[in-house]
């Protein structure tokens, strides 16, 4: 984060929220040793609470204006890597001015994974009741509903009702008469 960066946008007159925004997003992703970061577009949508075509007409204009340099394809998976040419602040000191990266091999760690070599995750079988007592509770509730015992069957639904009524194990007025209906 390049608080340096930061504070000089804050400092510029931007004729548009969401320029100032994404500008203010890429000053605190740039990284202070190199100069340059690399969002995603998408990223940079979440972080400003915009579409991803408003950030990329925000980022022309802002390339346009002098105040951001692109790189195309440069970054780590071939993600655009952005620079930040804002102008110093009046009566700031001197600054270190970072090198462009253009001809220089993009920041990215290749080294093996050691996710190939790890072992398969066993596979947790699901707690499912099983069919004796799913058919335990459904003998109960259609034996409650043919005696008209509604104190039984409050938290029974009314789709319940209707598949018990198609598989022709209760009638469609007793469950009228419980109140299921």
């Amino acid at each position: 984060m390049s608080n340096s960066l930061l504070k000089r946008v804050y400092e510029l007159d931007m004729d548009c929220t969401y320029k100032r925004h994404v500008l203010s997003r890429l000053a605190d992703r740039t990284n202070d040793k190199t100069g340059v970061c690399w969002p995603s577009v998408g990223s940079l949508a979440r972080d400003v609470c915009c579409s991803t075509r408003k950030v990329q007409g925000v980022l022309k204009e802002l390339v346009r204006h002098g105040l951001v340099q692109v790189e195309r394809n440069k970054g780590p998976k071939g993600c655009n890597i952005y620079r930040l040419t804002l102008s110093p602040a009046p009566g700031a000191p001197p600054q270190v001015v970072h090198p462009c990266t253009l001809g220089t091999n993009a920041l990215q760690v290749k080294a093996p994974t050691p996710a190939r070599s790890a072992p398969e995750p066993k596979r947790k079988q699901k707690d499912t009741p099983h069919r004796e007592t799913s058919q335990q509770c459904d003998d109960l509730l259609v034996s409650a509903i043919r005696e008209g015992k509604g104190y039984l069957l409050k938290s029974v639904s009314a789709h319940k009702a209707r598949t018990l009524i198609s598989e022709g194990r209760v009638s469609e007025n007793a469950c009228k008469k419980a109140g299921l209906l």
